[in-house]
């Protein structure tokens, strides 16, 4: 898949458009790891939250 599909109720505010908008300028740049979540309560929460606004997108979750 050469893209990703967002589905969500919400809209970003506050300090998020401009997060995402580093975060997309990385990807872009070919930064493959943009984010880092050093507990592992975060990991589990980050991944289900992106389960549920990318449902027609693979997401995984990896311990090492």
């Amino acid at each position: 898949m050469d893209h990703f599909e967002l589905v969500s109720e919400y809209a970003p505010t506050g300090d998020q458009p401009q997060a995402i908008a580093e975060l997309f300028k990385g990807f872009r740049e070919g930064n493959q790891f943009e984010t880092h979540c050093p507990q592992l309560d975060a990991g589990r929460q980050l991944y289900s939250e992106f389960k549920e606004i990318f449902p027609n997108n693979a997401v995984e979750y990896f311990i090492s």
